[in-house]
């Protein structure tokens, strides 16, 4: 009968589930739709290279039971401010609504630990996500961030305001200087001085830069678990090097603690 599968089908734990549990941090791991076919055998290559890490979830899934609701940039990129469609949502507040009036899905949002580019204002960016949990969105995951005072201070805002959402860092591995520096400067990250200074003193040799890049990460990383943070998501940018090291880092120094 077409409805058995599903009436016998074992439960699998939604991210939710396993954020409630608490008994040890999650990692995961972002990918982005491949562009062509050299992106796509990049994309599987790294799918087979982190596979191994045994990640508790990934952007990209088999099976749809968890969605990211994000609001999206306009047409001609992020530095374009942003209007409603006339007949579309106003802001993604409506759409994490909406998502769960669609079905029964885990619903993720975005969260800011440095200010809103369009807004700047951290309140507003702690109600806003508030608001998002209280529409019905069961976690959170952060843009990039470079400092673990900026995370920890969102968290306090939003708890503050009575809300328990997990909110799990995002983590992007410096591994080139400019592709950093722009994704910083359209998502409204600050590169703290502690950052470019260590960068800048081997900016000269991509290699170097690479080394201390990683270095960046893995201190980031064990500050935000040693503190607290429920896990860690890692934008690998389709490529799996910086992240299994930075991962790899992270288990001989928590193994020696």
């Amino acid at each position: 009968m077409p409805g058995r599968e599903r009436l016998w089908r074992p439960h699998t734990p939604s991210i939710a589930d396993l954020l409630a549990v608490g008994n040890r941090p999650l990692f995961s791991f972002e990918f982005f739709p491949p562009k062509d076919e050299i992106q796509q055998r990049q994309l599987w290559q790294t799918v087979r290279e982190l596979e191994s890490l045994g990640p508790d979830f990934v952007s990209v899934a088999a099976g749809i039971h968890h969605i990211l609701t994000i609001r999206g940039d306009m047409p001609g990129g992020p530095t374009v401010p942003w209007e409603a469609h006339p007949d579309g949502l106003q802001n993604a507040t409506e759409l994490v609504a909406m998502v769960r009036e669609l079905g029964d899905f885990c619903v993720g949002v975005a969260a800011f630990p440095d200010a809103h580019p369009e807004r700047n204002d951290f309140d507003l960016d702690a109600r806003v996500l508030v608001a998002k949990a209280g529409a019905g969105a069961s976690f959170a995951i952060t843009q990039l961030f470079f400092t673990a005072d900026d995370y920890f201070a969102l968290v306090a805002r939003v708890r503050a305001l009575d809300c328990d959402i997990p909110i799990i860092p995002g983590i992007m591995p410096i591994t080139n200087v400019r592709q950093v520096i722009r994704f910083a400067q359209l998502s409204g990250a600050a590169l703290p001085k502690s950052v470019t200074d260590r960068i800048n003193e081997v900016a000269d040799d991509d290699d170097q830069v690479r080394r201390v890049g990683i270095q960046i990460g893995t201190e980031l990383s064990e500050e935000l678990l040693s503190r607290g943070a429920p896990g860690l998501h890692f934008f690998t940018q389709n490529r799996s090097r910086a992240t299994r090291e930075i991962y790899a880092n992270l288990h001989q120094v928590r193994r020696r603690a």
